[in-house]
């Protein structure tokens, strides 16, 4: 095979099957362009859906407590497409989507939007864009708010922010940890940028989803980590209360140079890393060079 999909990182190792499709059609264009193997794969090994590289579609932030997705999906096809990811993707918590559409299409479009979305997400925020394109100031999103309602979902789920801006910071105030976020932005830059400078040191923490602490005293570096009750010494794959702790010490120990005593030519390491770490051998003597004068 070319490339198996797992190694492509825009296909989200191929849970992103319409990835896996555009990465397929770009593969046989290159190729009957005249492209090697060797480029092609190249290609699809170190293109991803950074917000660097592809502003606006599928741009994921993991440096919060939860997960962002911002896509600029603005119809039927690419909100199945997102939503179909979402149910792929492992969350641990809730699914926030953040849903729009343009104004200036039909209202079987903008209602087919919110056909797509009922059932995958437990949270709708439903916005509209900043350029309106004829329709009044929430008349996108209260047309989105009662589809939802009439494809069952929940009124309390619903709520409606017409203001971009507003309808992120909601969606990012409201997430906890293990929570996903998903916002179908129209100012990209804007949205990216409220989500990477949005301060999440106060979102709620699950008490199930604790992290253990991290400390740090000189040179020992102290990591708590979570084990099962019955298996010391192992990592715990999920972290329930019934979950005990242990830490783990790393030390960092001086390196030898080559060519050279470890200890920077002394023949013993100092005293207070032989009380540290225990008595070393001393390097053996070099042997004399011949007098190439004789």
């Amino acid at each position: 095979p070319l490339l198996w999909t797992y190694l492509i990182p825009a296909t989200l190792e191929g849970k992103a099957t319409h990835n896996v499709q555009n990465a397929m059609f770009a593969a046989a264009l290159a190729y009957s362009l005249g492209k090697s193997l060797d480029d092609i794969r190249h290609g699809l090994r170190t293109f991803d859906t950074t917000f660097f590289q592809a502003p606006g579609r599928m741009n994921i932030y993991a440096e919060h407590p939860f997960k962002v997705i911002l896509d600029y999906g603005h119809n039927p096809a690419a909100m199945r497409a997102v939503c179909q990811l979402v149910d792929r993707l492992e969350v641990a918590g809730r699914r926030i989507g953040v849903l729009s559409a343009p104004g200036d299409r039909r209202d079987e479009d903008i209602l087919a939007i919110a056909d797509e979305s009922a059932g995958h997400f437990d949270q709708f925020i439903c916005k509209a864009d900043a350029n309106r394109r004829g329709r009044g100031p929430d008349e996108v999103p209260r047309m989105i708010q009662a589809r939802l309602e009439e494809r069952g979902v929940d009124s309390g789920a619903i709520q409606v922010i017409p203001g971009e801006a507003e309808a992120v910071t909601t969606a990012l105030e409201m997430a906890a940890e293990g929570d996903l976020v998903v916002i179908f932005g129209d100012d990209i830059t804007r949205c990216w940028k409220q989500v990477i400078n949005f301060d999440a040191s106060g979102a709620p923490v699950a008490a199930d989803l604790a992290v253990g602490p991290r400390l740090e005293a000189g040179s020992i570096q102290v990591e708590v980590q979570p084990v099962e009750d019955g298996e010391p010494g192992a990592p715990a794959r999920a972290t329930g209360r019934g979950a005990t702790w242990i830490s783990t010490l790393s030390v960092a120990r001086p390196r030898r140079a080559r060519g050279r005593s470890r200890w920077r030519g002394r023949a013993s390491p100092p005293s207070h890393l032989r009380r540290r770490f225990g008595a070393a051998k001393a390097d053996p003597p070099r042997p004399a060079r011949p007098n190439r004068a004789a």
